[in-house]
């Protein structure tokens, strides 16, 4: 795969589900990356972690919170999780799921 098509299918897949992100890629590229694919990348890719002690002073920082719905099996209960985002905008940011010591 080459860097600019893994680049992409990392940009896809923040923004939408796996699979959503598989079928944009076939419409924009013409190359299928399947969506379990789509996730590998996602989980084997290094993030930058955010400095714990930024030798720069923030200035301004965001911070958010909300619910996602997982996706389930036609018929079947709906699942919600919390999640919280938190955006030093000239440091960047970090999202954190079911981790209440965030």
């Amino acid at each position: 795969m080459s860097p600019m098509l893994e680049k992409n299918c990392l940009l896809l897949s923040g923004d939408e589900s796996y699979e959503k992100s598989a079928q944009k890629i076939k419409s924009l590229t013409g190359i299928a990356v399947s969506h379990s694919t789509q996730q590998r990348l996602v989980h084997r890719y290094a993030f930058e972690e955010l400095p714990s002690n930024p030798e720069v002073e923030v200035e301004e920082m965001s911070i958010d919170g909300g619910k996602i719905r997982l996706r389930t099996a036609k018929g079947k209960a709906l699942i919600w999780r919390d999640y919280k985002a938190v955006s030093f905008h000239q440091l960047g940011i970090a999202a954190f799921f079911q981790d209440n010591s965030a």
